[in-house]
């Protein structure tokens, strides 16, 4: 059971993350977004807001790589759904990692 925890967590996380990802990319956009709030609560979780069509969103990613080179202020680029804009996630090919 433990290790049923410590491997399959991880890997179900991740694919539920690609899954979300998937559904934004069919109908997606990009957008530029800026970030308003970092959290170390439960994990590193970077928090950003963005319009789109006249209306504002605000969105979080959990990332210890995002959250080590982002500060707040920092306008970043993000992928929306145009259907539901409220599920975006961060483009990170723009950020240099450590």
């Amino acid at each position: 059971m433990i290790l049923v925890i410590l491997y399959g967590g991880p890997y179900l996380s991740s694919l539920s993350d690609r899954n979300y990802r998937n559904k934004i990319n069919q109908n997606g956009i990009a957008a530029r977004a800026i970030v308003f709030l970092k959290k170390t609560h439960k994990g590193n979780t970077v928090h950003f807001k963005y319009d789109f069509k006249n209306n504002s969103y605000k969105n979080n990613e959990q990332d210890d790589s995002l959250f080590d080179v982002l500060n707040i202020g920092d306008t970043i680029n993000i992928f929306l759904d145009s259907t539901n804009p409220s599920a975006s996630y961060i483009l990170n090919n723009n950020y240099s990692f450590k």
